[in-house]
């Protein structure tokens, strides 16, 4: 029997833009790529990304063989790093901290004021490796071990997660922007379409009552059915990101807001993400449950969909198990490696609650590659990542491979 191909050498591209690819070279042949994305507005940077890459991961992954996806792509989730990360600064003895402000206190000098800013102090402490470098790295193995045993990348998932591939593409949500919101009808293939609210000034941009936000997506409704040439509409996707929590003090004003966007979107049917949000996460599920209970009562059918506060299968599990929404976003990049994306979604699947598989932003075709070969493992109830064309083509490319190679039973 041949050996396994091992990983003979690991190189980091940076990129243009704010990414980082990781290739894996197979025994000095053929090499297999991932891309590290960074997120957006996070301290993380290329020369961070490139420092754990040198110094955790090559260390770790070099000559290891490519025999086993899962097993490599555990244990990138158990590589830590030291970092340096500040922290409050602890305070002054309380010797020290006279507050009475007597005239003998003020010209002793030993009058003590809180300072403006509080003190901080950089320490040293050790954490799992950044999520989006677990992502990257774990796209370039899946990558590795099915060129090692020249298969596709959903077959080799398929096999070590023991689960059936579609027959047919997994359906497609798109984000709109500002670029592909103007051609609307090269977009009616997909099965659902996003619209994120703004939100800085919530008012100013949703309306006082949420008229504003109604007549965004009453225009988007007008748009598409114009544009489509059958009733077969994608679904509008608003992700209110916390909004009309925010608008609302009671939780029948934000099922009033519900009803009238769903009344907007028709003949087009409507979900909704996160219509409230709360700072941490057991108090954002009991109010998603809430507004979610609360639309069972009215005998309202609009999907909740949940994206905030979902970093892991644990979070994913927490909701599931309290029943606060109909679907989960399933960001992969915010999960990290793609063996954290499968354990989420097997976790909503057991549970029989809807999956948006979110690839991560739609310049990495990397990234949108490997999600549709998870996809076609996984079989979500949409998949979001790259262009629509982009998405569709792969997965119709995989499937008409898979269908030439694997013997029908």
């Amino acid at each position: 029997m041949p050996q396994a191909p091992t990983i003979a050498q690991i190189l980091a591209v940076p990129g243009l833009d704010a990414s980082i690819s990781v290739g894996l070279a197979l025994n000095g042949e053929r090499v297999a790529w991932g891309e590290c994305i960074l997120p957006s507005g996070n301290s993380l940077t290329q020369d961070a990304v490139l420092a754990t890459l040198k110094q955790t991961v090559i260390p770790a992954l070099q000559g290891q063989p490519l025999t086993d996806f899962r097993a490599l792509t555990e244990k990138v989730e158990t590589l830590t790093e030291e970092v340096t990360v500040s922290q409050p600064a602890p305070p002054p003895p309380p010797d020290t901290r006279v507050q009475n402000p007597s005239r003998r206190n003020l010209f002793s000098g030993k009058l003590w004021l809180p300072p403006e800013t509080p003190p901080t102090e950089d320490v040293i402490v050790e954490r799992i490796i950044h999520p989006a470098i677990r992502y990257g790295v774990s796209q370039a193995l899946l990558a590795a071990v099915s060129i090692a045993r020249n298969v596709t990348m959903a077959e080799v998932l398929a096999k070590e997660y023991k689960l059936r591939l579609s027959k047919t593409t997994i359906p497609i949500h798109v984000e709109l922007n500002e670029t592909n919101a103007i051609h609307i009808a090269s977009l009616l293939p997909a099965a659902s379409l996003g619209y994120t609210t703004p939100g800085d000034d919530i008012e100013a941009e949703l309306g006082a009552n949420g008229e504003i936000l109604q007549r965004a997506i009453r225009n988007l409704q007008k748009r598409l059915t114009t544009a489509a040439r059958d009733s077969n509409f994608p679904t509008i996707h608003v992700n209110a990101r916390g909004g009309l929590g925010k608008l609302y003090d009671n939780v029948g004003k934000i099922l009033g807001a519900i009803f009238g966007l769903t009344k907007a979107s028709s003949p087009c049917s409507m979900r909704i993400e996160d219509p409230v949000h709360r700072e941490d996460r057991q108090t954002h599920i009991e109010a998603m449950f809430e507004v979610k209970d609360y639309l069972r009562m009215r005998r309202m059918a609009t999907p909740l969909v949940a994206g905030a506060w979902i970093n892991s299968p644990d979070d994913v599990l927490a909701f599931a198990e309290a029943g606060a929404a109909g679907m989960i976003r399933l960001n992969m990049p915010r999960l990290g490696s793609l063996h954290r994306s499968i354990e989420a979604a097997l976790i909503c699947k057991k549970r029989d609650i809807a999956i948006l598989l979110d690839a991560g932003p739609a310049e990495s075709a990397y990234a949108a590659q490997v999600a549709c070969h998870t996809a076609l493992t996984l079989q979500p109830a949409l998949l979001s990542g790259a262009s629509l064309p982009l998405l569709h083509n792969e997965m119709a490319r995989t499937l008409a491979w898979v269908s030439q190679t694997v013997p029908a039973k």
